[in-house]
């Protein structure tokens, strides 16, 4: 289902959501904290980006929750920007994140490419 982001970091490391307390996500959520996130590129060619992690959730009001997203890994096919594992554009480029590495090293630091 489209949701909107309220908050994403600059490295892709975390995207925060908000939701009602009685939603379908929520109940999902509480039994199963894996989730991914995507975004389309509609450009020429286009693209996608998938982002997989761990999700909490934080109440955020009478009746809302913040959805928390620690990402963890990264999957993209972009034809405009050029991110894709192989020349012809049928494997996807592929990060995973480090979360401890990233925190001591600083914002950004933590992903590699997976070959």
């Amino acid at each position: 289902r489209v949701v909107v982001a309220r908050e994403t970091a600059d490295d892709l490391s975390f995207v925060q959501l908000n939701t009602r307390l009685d939603s379908r996500k929520v109940r999902e959520i509480q039994n199963n904290d894996r989730v991914s996130l995507m975004w389309e590129d509609r450009r020429a060619r286009g693209g996608w980006l998938v982002l997989k992690g761990r999700a909490r959730l934080q109440k955020a009001g009478p009746d809302r929750a913040d959805v928390l997203v620690e990402v963890q890994r990264i999957e993209v096919m972009d034809y405009p920007e050029n991110l894709k594992a192989d020349k012809d554009g049928y494997v996807p480029m592929v990060l995973t994140r480090d979360a401890a590495a990233g925190a001591a090293a600083g914002k950004g630091a933590g992903w590699k490419r997976e070959t």
